[in-house]
């Protein structure tokens, strides 16, 4: 029942452009895990187990981040499908700290731009004022 529903699902989305190139196999893996407990239904408590079979939460958060469009889709045609959780964790990762360049820093490398090869075009000049432009 959820493999073929799955099968429906994936064959629309595919139809509005969606590739589900990483998004398919962990669905399949769902259905699978779901059907071998004999649900026929998308229920709460089982999408909760099935995202924590992985190791971090990190990965629990895009088991459920994914499965959760495929929750919908069936809800919205019989209620007894139950969406699962919200993830609790960020699955963006944390922004790196921006690096702030010295003014020695910069002027070296603006030094070193300037002799960037081919000697005659316009990539030393170019790359020496961008550089040049981050210390104003």
């Amino acid at each position: 029942m959820l493999m073929s529903a799955l099968d429906r699902y994936l064959a629309l989305r595919r139809a509005l452009g969606y590739s589900l190139a990483s998004a398919e196999p962990l669905l399949r893996s769902f259905a699978r895990y779901a059907e071998l407990r004999g649900d026929v239904h998308i229920l709460r408590d089982r999408t909760r187990d099935w995202a924590t079979l992985t190791s971090t939460p990190r990965q629990r958060a895009k088991r459920l981040r994914i499965l959760l469009p495929f929750a919908r889709f069936l809800h919205a045609e019989d209620p007894r499908h139950e969406l699962p959780p919200r993830p609790l964790v960020d699955t963006n990762p944390a922004r790196p700290l921006p690096y702030l360049f010295t003014p020695t820093e910069l002027q070296r490398l603006v030094q070193a731009a300037g002799q960037l090869p081919p000697r005659r075009s316009l990539r030393p000049h170019t790359f020496r004022t961008l550089f040049g432009l981050l210390g104003e």
